[in-house]
């Protein structure tokens, strides 16, 4: 998949950071939100959503700071500016990726030790699981309008699969 960008659109990163801010707002809201009724009701599957929706606060901040650092980026002259703003993108994306990998395994290992004791949940997850995926929807689409940057793909990508991960929550 080969993106071509214009000249306006490649270094908007003020629009992109303001944007990634805005969102991440939404997203420690939810965290917040959801890790309160995680750990009064015990539910894993809602701890599972909880931790995703802090792998998306992550990954706004290094979208952040990727904009941050592809603008001061911009003052340099020549290549070596676009050489190291798609080096920040890539650094970036690739760390999102790891932090979900890590999540991933840290609540496959909890799934696997409640298998013999499995605790009684409460139906009041319902409630942030259903939050949560309105929330989580609301962001995709925030992203999506700036998705043709790498990093902010990735992050919309960690926004769109706790959607999916809300979802769980709701059938759990």
């Amino acid at each position: 998949l080969e993106i071509t960008m214009k000249g306006d659109e490649m270094h908007n990163h003020g629009e992109i950071g303001w944007l990634a801010t805005r969102v991440l707002i939404i997203g420690i809201c939810l965290f917040v939100f959801q890790m309160i009724f995680a750990l009064l009701t015990g539910s894993l599957s809602l701890l599972s959503d909880t931790v995703h929706v802090g792998g998306d606060t992550l990954a706004l901040l290094i979208v952040i700071l990727a904009q941050g650092v592809a603008y001061l980026t911009d003052r340099l002259n020549g290549t070596a500016k676009d050489d190291m703003y798609h080096n920040v993108e890539l650094i970036a994306t690739v760390v999102n990726g790891l932090v979900l990998i890590v999540a991933g395994i840290y609540l496959s290992v909890e799934a696997i030790s409640r298998l013999n004791d499995p605790p009684i949940v409460s139906s009041l997850i319902l409630i942030p699981g259903i939050i949560g995926i309105t929330v989580n929807l609301l962001m995709f689409r925030m992203l999506s309008r700036k998705a043709h940057h790498m990093t902010v793909r990735s992050a919309a990508a960690h926004v769109f699969l706790d959607s999916i991960a809300s979802a769980g929550v709701i059938i759990a």
